[in-house]
């Protein structure tokens, strides 16, 4: 949906300008990596599912 993508635009570039943030690109968020993360677990697992985690105590 455009409006949706019109938000998700002023609040990335909000983000990006407060914290100094940018976007992470999508080959690095997809490249696998050999730890549990909530229910996926290897070798499905993601940088963007361990960096996005709700058990982070489960990342070392």
């Amino acid at each position: 949906m455009p409006e949706r993508q019109a938000v998700a635009d002023v609040l990335s570039r909000k983000i990006e300008e407060r914290f100094g943030a940018s976007k992470l690109p999508r080959d690095i968020a997809e490249t696998p990596v050999p730890l549990y993360a909530q229910w996926v677990e290897p070798p499905e697992t993601t940088l963007f599912h361990v960096l996005f985690t709700n058990e982070p105590g489960n990342v070392p």
